[in-house]
């Protein structure tokens, strides 16, 4: 019939009745019915699907492009609480190792304190001259360990 469209039988898509070539895909149309393969030509470019079709090719004047969009980003609320939790335990973590012992050698004057130190020094002038104080030198004892003077607290 002289008005009805062909439908191309290698894409399917429904081309008008006076085209010999189908606009999808490019192959001819035969009226018999039996698809014939087409090799594009050396200066037509590769057929191009209607749906992208290009205006320059066709010999149009691109269009100018579309400006940027801003980008948008949504931070969901579980993200903002691990990271929240991340920052609170490696802030504790670290204050934690600040207050670690610092690496100094045992049963020296440097792992004391200044009152450490006069507190010892006074109970050692005490005991001096109050040798027999059991009280006295429990408390010594205990003054010297805290002190981490270990060998003298033993003794």
């Amino acid at each position: 019939m002289p008005g009805e469209k062909k439908n191309c039988p290698w894409c399917g898509i429904a081309n008008p009745p006076d085209v010999q070539q189908c606009v999808g895909c490019g192959s001819e149309l035969t009226a018999g019915g039996a698809p014939v393969s087409v090799q594009p030509k050396a200066a037509t470019p590769a057929a191009v699907s209607p749906k992208t079709t290009s205006t320059a090719a066709a010999g149009a004047a691109p269009k100018a492009k579309k400006k940027a969009q801003p980008i948008t980003i949504q931070i969901q609320p579980g993200y903002v609480y691990a990271g929240i939790a991340a920052v609170v335990i490696l802030g504790y973590l670290y204050l934690r190792n600040d207050e670690a012992a610092p690496v100094v050698p045992q049963n020296t004057a440097l792992t004391q304190s200044d009152t450490t130190g006069h507190r010892i020094a006074s109970m050692e002038r005490f005991l001096a001259a109050n040798p027999a104080d059991k009280e006295a030198q429990l408390a010594y004892a205990n003054m010297l360990h805290d002190g981490k003077m270990y060998p003298k607290a033993i003794t």
